[in-house]
């Protein structure tokens, strides 16, 4: 007796088989959840400064959920400065 019913052996294991693919259907649709971050330098925009200085930095894209190297001119360095550092910023 399952849940109640009388099932035979073969309705048993299907039964099992869908509650089993119910369950990990909705565990993988559960667990999409947006991607949040603690390092600060993954929300910096491109600068937009009037000043001479030219960088060449790596910032995080949350759209494409990638890095990419900018050039820019500005006052102050912003971004990280290797491809590495900005690739902890992707969501896993």
């Amino acid at each position: 007796m399952l849940l109640g019913f009388n099932l035979n052996k073969n309705m048993k294991k299907r039964f099992l088989l869908i509650l089993t693919v119910f369950v990990f259907t909705l565990g993988s649709i559960s667990c999409s959840e947006d991607c949040v971050t603690t390092i600060a330098t993954c929300n910096e925009n491109i600068p937009n400064e009037d000043c001479l200085s030219h960088f060449n930095r790596w910032f995080f894209d949350k759209a494409k959920n990638d890095c990419e190297q900018i050039s820019y001119s500005g006052c102050s360095q912003k971004g990280f400065a290797t491809q590495q550092e900005c690739e902890e910023c992707k969501c896993r």
